[in-house]
This record gives C-alpha cells, sequence and structure tokens, in this order.
C-alpha cells in the first residue's frame, strides 16, 4: 500500500486495475482505493488533481470515526 501526503494528512491508497473504461476514487474501510483502466499507470497525476476531494472526504471520514468512538450505544 502506497502512501501520498495531501496537505496536511498522509493517506494510504492502494492502486487496482480492472475493466473499465473511467478511473475512480473510493474509500474502503478508511483507506482510499484507486480504481484504474488496464491501460493507465499514472495515478499521480489523477490524485494531484482531485487531492481536495480527497482530502475532504478523509477529513470527513476521520471526523465521523473520532466522533462514533465518544457515542455510546443503547441496548433495547
Amino acid at each position: 500500500m502506497a502512501k501520498i501526503r495531501i496537505f496536511d494528512k498522509e493517506i494510504k491508497y492502494k492502486k487496482i486495475y480492472r475493466n473499465v473504461k473511467y478511473a475512480r476514487f473510493e474509500f474502503k474501510t478508511g483507506n482510499l482505493q484507486i480504481i484504474l483502466p488496464r491501460n493507465t499507470s499514472d495515478e499521480i497525476n489523477l490524485i494531484k488533481k482531485h487531492q481536495k476531494w480527497i482530502y475532504k472526504k478523509a477529513s470527513f471520514i476521520e471526523r465521523v470515526v473520532s466522533d462514533s468512538k465518544k457515542m455510546k450505544l443503547n441496548l433495547r
């Protein structure tokens, strides 16, 4: 799993090659997955192009996880 620094966050990512037409980003279990077409190898430019979106989503996930740890479940 590779890492990239976006603003003040270090984000782990995994690149996956599939038979798809367009590249896409997915967050699975807090880690970024980059789904790429088989004929593409330059994920760095794609990450830099969408770094604001990646940063916002990673920040949101971190905030939600930390908030959920503070909550208590009411068992019924």
